[in-house]
């Protein structure tokens, strides 16, 4: 059950239905629900569909696409990760990062406004995709290979994309290492993604946000 659907949390039974009530009176009142790790608990947030519906015209391109990626995020029903099984749903990520780097470029226009919430957006992703955040692509100490034909899958229906590039760096490294994900592959992959952070990035973050970054 999609908990931000209405047509979706209105089929709730009547024993239910203080859950039921309370569902309708977050989404009445503007906000939404976030679910948490595993999807053990939730959060109450702004409804961003609400946000952008009611103030779209009168905000910036990069802010009203992020806006819409973040309500992309909290009302797929697809999963990124599923713990209980242990999987990644590769395209799933491959399309969130394609967004990402579709509103960067609109936020490099506007002289990197939200860069700070695009980088961090594509950190996460990245990390899930590279088998940093997770141990899913690990078979005893080892990269799966099949994970690893599936990258070159990747690379090869998105050339001269930035995640491309990235990925191919990250392929370079396993194959060199001979698919052996030791802490040293871990830090040199953890070093590509760091690649995100360009100066430019770098400069306007620290400019919004002088305490965030450091300037080494």
């Amino acid at each position: 059950m999609n908990v931000n659907d209405e047509a979706s949390f209105n089929s709730i039974p009547k024993e239910h239905a203080t859950i039921k009530g309370f569902l309708q009176e977050v989404k009445s009142k503007g906000f939404s629900l976030e679910a948490g790790n595993k999807n053990s608990n939730y959060t109450i947030t702004v409804n961003l569909e609400k946000v952008n519906e009611k103030y779209g015209k009168y905000i910036s391109e990069s802010l009203k696409r992020y806006l819409e990626f973040n309500n992309y995020e909290i009302n797929s029903n697809i999963q990124v990760i599923d713990d209980n099984k242990k999987t990644v749903n590769l395209d799933e990520v491959i399309k969130r990062i394609k967004k990402i780097e579709a509103g960067m470029d609109i936020d490099k226009k506007q002289s990197y406004e939200f860069a700070d919430k695009w980088t961090s957006s594509l950190e996460y992703y990245y990390n899930i995709l590279f088998g940093i955040s997770h141990n899913y692509f690990i078979e005893t100490e080892y990269f799966n290979s099949n994970i690893l034909k599936q990258y070159k899958d990747i690379i090869e229906s998105n050339k001269n994309t930035d995640m491309s590039k990235k990925l191919s760096k990250v392929v370079n490294v396993l194959e060199k290492n001979n698919r052996k994900f030791d802490s040293n592959t871990k830090v040199q992959i953890e070093n590509i993604i760091n690649e995100i952070y360009t100066k430019d990035i770098k400069d306007a973050i620290n400019k919004k946000y002088p305490e965030q970054i450091s300037n080494d």
